[in-house]
């Protein structure tokens, strides 16, 4: 079952602009939808397998933790865990 969403849902916000938005679809669906497009295929057993291509996944540029001493010891910090304030976030979460 898929819902209907009023249009003020972020994604103008994000600079993508659709007449029609897919929201809260079943796993069947979305396989049905990943199929129809040539996105994906059913491989045996029943997974759906989806290849991405050579550059996905997120910059490791990107990556931050907000340094807060119950988990910093665990941490290793570094150019890939970046520390950021709790402050940071803060402000950051509010603009979500």
């Amino acid at each position: 079952m898929s819902t209907d969403v009023e249009r003020p849902r972020g994604l103008e916000r994000e600079g993508i602009r659709t007449d029609r938005v897919k929201w809260n679809l079943s796993a069947a669906a979305l396989y049905e939808e990943a199929v129809r497009k040539q996105e994906g295929l059913i491989a045996a057993e029943g997974p759906l397998v989806c290849r991405t291509g050579q550059h996905t996944g997120r910059s490791p540029n990107d990556k931050f933790v907000v340094r807060e001493a119950s988990s910093e010891p665990q941490i290793a910090w570094g150019t890939v865990n970046r520390p950021m304030a709790p402050a940071q976030f803060d402000a950051l979460h509010r603009e979500l």
